[in-house]
């Protein structure tokens, strides 16, 4: 497998998944796309001179050892973000005695003359636990150049069975094999980073790909869609969103003038769309859902007025290739009999945003992404932020799950801060399998509580600084025995810590 351009390819922790032994994994270039390059099963693997161009994006990784005599060496990583199993380099534990479909300990691993700038995380005996006990051994990880703020270097076990040499660094650091220099970095003609005077790290001939040189010459190498706010401005007027929003192009935004908007049929959206006015435009309906999304269909919902019988935005009915977004925006939702954002199962937002937006009497759920019922891992929303916005009388806040055991994706994330919550049902959040929360500075009046289930991988939960009134304490529970769920519960007023 060499030459080729993988570009923005997210959703698996795995982008290039090899399940076999003395293949050639050469000359690539992965361009800002969340996951690896892992070696999952076979043994004498080559993965030389490929380029990762992480571009500091979230989950962005680089390359997973597992099993024997596999041969990583003259790589270019930078910028990459990810932490865990999509570290910059990440050597696993192995299972002993493992079963095929398991994980093989490391053995005879060398790990040579790559660079590495500014990683998030290099991990030695990544996924150590009850199971998997057998540490890395007779490798070796050597003549390494890692430039980075910090120290990158981590380690969740025994890591003895690796020899650590020749490596350079310029940051201060406890490992030992590796040898502290001030580096200057200057960006090459083929656009990569090398510090002068230096041997160790990725040769300078390295020419990565680019995505003009690949692909059949008739196939199109676009950019991503169109995003909100980047097509024409329409002004509106009362009785004319249904029209207006069936004739507008990708990014193109509604500007609603006041006065009183009934629909009586979901409006289909299937390009990026933007909804505008102020609070006095006031959209009414009696229809099952407002706005139906379907394939390339987005929505941004800003500042107006919002009531009626059925959910506000409901994502496509059937799978979707493409992914999609929603985001609610200063805007107020009054008296919704139903879901504000409704998922359904085979589709996917990658992010849900509600941003100074309030919610008085909803009698379901503002955010429902519990659509996904299989236990593959699968999840409706990647991320979910909610910020400075306003609860009152709400049946439930936000509903997200992911089941099962799967460990191949990501998310969802989940992150709710300075909002208000009064009155509404029980409990007011539920998390299941959510891998990283944030529930910081709310506050929380005569409400249902927040209820989180661990379930896969290591979640992150952060509950710190909210404010808990006539409301029970947080519940959380570990739905299975795997990961180390990390919890901070703190600064909380008005329940024990």
């Amino acid at each position: 497998m060499e030459r080729n351009y993988f570009d923005r390819c997210d959703g698996e922790v795995e982008i290039i998944s090899v399940k076999s032994g003395g293949n050639v994994i050469r000359e690539n270039t992965i361009f800002q796309s969340q996951g690896s390059i892992v070696l999952r099963h076979g043994n004498g693997n080559l993965v030389s001179r490929n380029v990762i161009l992480a571009g500091g994006k979230a989950s962005t990784g680089g390359i997973r050892v597992i099993n024997r005599d596999q041969i990583v060496r003259d790589n270019y990583i930078e910028a990459n973000r990810g932490t865990d199993f999509t570290s910059a380099i990440a050597v696993m534990n192995g299972v002993p005695n493992s079963a095929i479909n398991r994980y093989t300990q490391v053995e005879n691993a060398v790990i040579e003359r790559n660079t590495i700038i500014d990683p998030a995380r290099i991990l030695f005996g990544a996924g150590n636990d009850a199971e998997r006990t057998a540490p890395p051994i007779k490798s070796r990880f050597a003549d390494n150049l890692i430039a980075a703020q910090k120290d990158p270097f981590r380690s969740e076990g025994d890591v003895s069975g690796i020899a650590l040499s020749g490596n350079v660094i310029d940051f201060a650091s406890s490992t030992a094999g590796l040898t502290r220099r001030a580096l200057k970095l200057t960006r090459a003609g083929n656009g990569l980073l090398y510090a002068a005077g230096v041997e160790a790290g990725a040769p300078r001939d390295l020419a990565p790909v680019t995505k003009a040189e690949v692909g059949p010459a008739w196939y199109p190498k676009t950019e991503l869609a169109s995003g909100f706010g980047t097509g024409r401005t329409h002004a509106v007027r009362p009785g004319g969103l249904a029209r207006a929003s069936a004739v507008a192009g990708a990014g193109d935004v509604l500007r609603l003038s006041p006065g009183a908007y009934a629909v009586s049929a979901p409006i289909r959206v299937s390009k990026p769309l933007t909804i505008t006015g102020p609070a006095t435009a006031r959209i009414t309906y009696s229809t099952p859902v407002l706005f139906q999304l379907a394939e390339g269909g987005s929505v941004r919902i800003e500042g107006t007025t919002i009531s009626g019988n059925g959910a506000v935005v409901r994502s496509a009915p059937t799978s979707t290739i493409a992914s999609y977004a929603v985001e609610l925006v200063g805007t107020a939702f009054r008296n919704i009999d139903g879901d504000v954002i409704a998922t359904t199962p085979a589709t996917l937002a990658d992010h849900v945003t509600i941003d100074r937006a309030s919610f008085d009497t909803v009698s379901g759920t503002v955010v429902a992404a519990a659509a996904e019922t299989t236990k593959l891992g699968h999840y409706p929303i990647e991320r979910t932020v909610i910020t400075d916005s306003r609860f009152a009388g709400v049946g439930r806040i936000a509903d997200v799950a992911r089941l099962g055991t799967d460990e191949s994706t990501f998310g969802p994330s989940f992150t709710m801060t300075g909002s208000t919550v009064a009155g509404g049902g029980t409990p007011a959040i539920t998390l299941s399998g959510v891998q990283s929360t944030t529930i910081a500075r709310n506050g929380f009046d005569r409400t249902g509580g927040i209820e989180i289930a661990h379930s896969v991988g290591a979640p992150d939960t952060i509950i710190t600084g909210n404010r808990f009134a006539g409301t029970p304490a947080p519940k959380i529970a570990s739905l299975y025995r795997q990961g180390t769920p990390r919890v901070t519960l703190s600064d909380n007023i008005g329940i024990a810590q």
